[in-house]
């Protein structure tokens, strides 16, 4: 999906969705853009989020693990929200103009076949591993997101 957009042409980018506005930018200069930011609110929500759905798991029954698993994974949008104020995203300043890639980022975060997997691989301990298996993809993540933002970083300070 990713390699669809990137060889989508300018055109594409000026296309508004509904609720849009009109984006004069290519898709190359928002995937810069978006490729310059942290990136780190979310997989830190995340992290947080299913840490606490996997204590939840080892310590609760089924049905209140169930119901630790369900608020938990439906905070990490706001628990993102919040945090981005403080990894300096904001992601809900609305004078930022809109970025495909931002709607592309929001479709993948759905995508979750390592959680499947877990699922059938341990049925009678999903509500350990699959927490586990996401906390660990999450650290992956936060590992990658903070080499690259500190790449761009030394890049920026050496050009100025």
């Amino acid at each position: 999906m990713a390699l669809a957009l990137a060889s989508a042409s300018p055109a594409m980018a000026a296309t508004p969705t509904k609720g849009q506005m009109t984006d004069e930018r290519s898709l190359d200069e928002q995937r810069n853009e978006f490729a310059s930011r942290r990136l780190l609110a979310m997989p830190l929500a995340g992290t947080i989020a299913w840490t606490a759905a996997g204590i939840a798991g080892l310590v609760l029954p089924p049905v209140q693990a169930t119901w630790a698993l369900f608020i938990a994974t439906g905070t990490i949008v706001y628990l993102g929200l919040l945090l981005s104020r403080f990894t300096g995203e904001h992601f809900a300043d609305r004078r930022r103009p809109k970025n495909t890639f931002d709607q592309l980022f929001f479709l993948t975060v759905g995508m979750s076949l390592l959680v499947t997997a877990a699922w059938f691989a341990y049925p009678t301990q999903e509500f350990v591993v699959i927490p586990a298996v996401i906390v660990g993809v999450y650290a992956v993540t936060i590992v990658v997101l903070e080499r690259r933002w500190r790449a761009c970083l030394a890049t920026r300070v050496q050009i100025v």
